[in-house]
């Protein structure tokens, strides 16, 4: 915008469909000139006219954070809360990742394990619990 001649950076610059469909949502919608002045449009043949000129157009940023709210409330509701920019899910505030994880992890290890090993592990747990290792004559037990 700044090559154009328009400075402000309180706008976003915007196309001609994308400019028609942000004021169709109620977003301000500006001409901006090169002599870093702008006009307000108040219809879609504001927007198509100066499109055709080679005029760029721009987007309040104000109104479209406003639009994007009002589409949204709830993501923006929960992105204010979130602690896991990740878990954007419509729950609010699942909790810290970490705290996810650990439940999957092995508590010993701090790893997750396989179900491989643990059926393995548990296998070998039950053989020492059920039956005593058989000694061999001649072995004295100390």
């Amino acid at each position: 915008m700044k090559d154009y001649g328009y400075a402000w950076a309180g706008v976003l610059p915007a196309g001609q469909e994308a400019a028609e469909k942000a004021l169709e949502k109620g977003c301000e919608v500006y001409r901006l000139y090169s002599d870093n002045t702008e006009g307000l449009c108040v219809d879609t043949k504001e927007i198509a006219d100066h499109a055709a000129k080679g005029g760029m157009l721009g987007i309040s940023k104000e109104s479209w954070m406003v639009a994007l709210e009002k589409e949204n409330y709830l993501k923006a509701a929960e992105m204010s809360m979130e602690d896991d920019y990740g878990m954007i899910d419509g729950i609010i505030n699942n909790g810290l990742k970490e705290d996810k994880t650990a439940e999957v992890k092995a508590p010993e290890t701090g790893e997750k394990s396989s179900i491989m090993d643990r059926l393995k592990s548990a296998k070998a747990e039950k053989q020492e619990e059920c039956c005593s290792p058989k000694k061999n004559k001649g072995e004295i037990e100390l």
